[in-house]
């Protein structure tokens, strides 16, 4: 803030009151206000805003006040702006007289205060950023003069900054988030989770690929991984299933079929070759893995010894060289 009058030699120094002296009302009516405001941030662009001038009188004990506007609200675009306007001290005066009139109130410990509310907008760091500034120079007077409330003779008296913000400047603070207890850093916790999520991501892929690997070395097993709860062990080397000999291609097949007639899938293990029968009331359906050429006919199946499969609950099935036992006999 800054403000002046006009002076008469041999009262003051010069012709013009100046910033920090009083102003006696038998001299002048007249004060000149200037404001000027400056918004120190090299970060802060697209600034825009609104500000005006207005004075207010008021008596602090009673609670008394009346507004006096100075000049129109006006805008402005950038990082600074200066505002000026005229107040009549007479004026101000004649207030509190009229006051003391009608209501017979007896005081002199009246205020002038001369306001400056900013209203501020811009962006930081791609976002958007509001803020209000209300400065605010408090004057004393009485009947015969206006004084300064605080007057140190020092350019501090009319200098103001808005509290918190590091003196005038819109500073970005970094977030923080409390867990378990501690405080936090927002970005740390971003990237401890970014962190967290590539290596989630890279145990996955770790056991996608010992699957994969595993199933290229030992191509049955994705099909135990997948339908173990329908696949019983034989235990042998032949077997003899109920004719006719079905050959299917693929698991699926067995797989329905089982699911049909409530079967369990009979796996058989030969050297490089994995046999998955499901034996149904009309016939013997067979799924071979690992079999370089299609099974013909049920043939190659009588060629084999057969062997009795005998099922116990809770027991794997075991099978039995039937060389001296009739081929169709099975013990429950």
């Amino acid at each position: 803030f800054s403000y002046t009058a006009a002076g008469v030699p041999g009262i003051y120094d010069g012709d013009t009151i100046t910033s920090g002296e009083p102003i006696f009302l038998s001299q002048t009516c007249t004060m000149n206000v200037n404001f000027s405001y400056v918004l120190a941030n090299s970060q802060l662009v697209n600034v825009t805003g609104n500000h005006q001038l207005y004075a207010r009188v008021l008596h602090e004990p009673s609670g008394w006040r009346r507004t006096i506007p100075i000049n129109q609200q006006s805008t402005f675009n950038g990082n600074s702006f200066l505002s000026t306007g005229t107040l009549d001290l007479c004026q101000v005066n004649f207030l509190v007289e009229s006051l003391t009139q009608e209501t017979g109130l007896q005081a002199s410990n009246y205020k002038l205060q001369l306001i400056a509310p900013v209203l501020i907008s811009g962006t930081v760091a791609g976002q958007n950023i509001t803020d209000t500034f209300f400065p605010t120079l408090t004057f004393k007077f009485d009947d015969v003069h206006f004084y300064l409330e605080n007057n140190n003779g020092s350019e501090a008296d009319f200098s103001f900054t808005k509290t918190g913000t590091n003196n005038g400047v819109i500073s970005e603070q970094p977030n923080f988030a409390n867990l378990f207890g501690f405080t936090f850093y927002v970005e740390t916790l971003r990237i401890i989770s970014a962190a967290g999520i590539l290596f989630s991501l890279g145990i996955l892929a770790i056991i996608g690929v010992y699957i994969y690997f595993l199933a290229q070395e030992d191509p049955q097993f994705l099909l135990k991984l997948k339908y173990n709860h329908l696949l019983v062990d034989v235990q042998g080397t032949t077997f003899e299933p109920a004719p006719p000999i079905i050959d299917v291609d693929s698991i699926g097949t067995i797989v329905k079929l089982a699911e049909r007639h409530n079967i369990m899938i009979l796996h058989i293990t030969h050297p490089f070759l994995h046999d998955y029968l499901a034996q149904t009331p009309q016939a013997t359906y067979r799924y071979s893995l690992g079999r370089s050429e299609p099974v013909k006919t049920e043939e190659v199946i009588q060629q084999e010894q057969p062997y009795i499969v005998n099922y116990h609950p809770q027991e794997p099935i075991i099978a039995q060289n039937t060389q001296n036992s009739s081929a169709n006999e099975y013990r429950q």
